[in-house]
């Protein structure tokens, strides 16, 4: 008896784990992106501050820098808004919001960071592509638009000048 109850344990275990292979494989075989360090940015389109429609990939091409994802409403995020309005020589700084221009224009303004530094997802496709989930979330991306470093919450002036530096003197790619 103790023996059929341990071949049922272990026929319980082996269908939890091919259940756990059947849930997590197809994500790894359809090649998500996932916002993870090593990953290529992939193609998606925000609106500049001008009005214009921008494709992030193309941002960082040449270039290495920060995609950082916020909200107005976030204070985490508001808390931050000062670090980016420091000038960057080299780098290219993206702060996506999926709020308004109307909203987040006066907080930009307020901490003194370059409203041309700002992009808009209004619709949240972007947001849902890089399966972003908290804010603030910052990746940091080389001049070959490959993640090098992701940062979840709020960043530190010494973390964002260190993963800044990694990702403008990246190589790789």
């Amino acid at each position: 008896m103790a023996r059929v109850l341990w071949w049922r344990n272990v026929l319980a275990l082996l269908a939890v784990l091919l259940a756990l292979v059947a849930v997590i494989r197809p994500a790894t075989q359809s090649h998500q992106f996932t916002a993870s360090v090593g990953q290529s940015l992939p193609a998606s389109q925000v609106i500049s501050s001008t009005g214009q429609t921008q494709s992030l990939p193309r941002l960082f091409q040449g270039r290495g820098g920060l995609l950082n994802f916020w909200a107005p409403w976030c204070p985490a995020c508001r808390m931050e808004l000062p670090d980016f309005a420091q000038k960057f020589p080299g780098a290219t700084i993206a702060l996506v919001t999926n709020d308004t221009s109307a909203a987040a224009t006066p907080l930009l303004t307020e901490s003194g960071v370059d409203i041309h530094r700002a992009y808009y997802d209004t619709t949240g496709q972007v947001f849902n592509q890089y399966l972003i989930s908290t804010l603030p979330t910052t990746l940091f991306i080389n001049r070959h638009g490959v993640v090098v470093a992701k940062v979840i919450g709020p960043m530190t002036p010494a973390l964002l000048d260190h993963d800044l530096s990694i990702a403008t003197q990246s190589q790789g790619g």
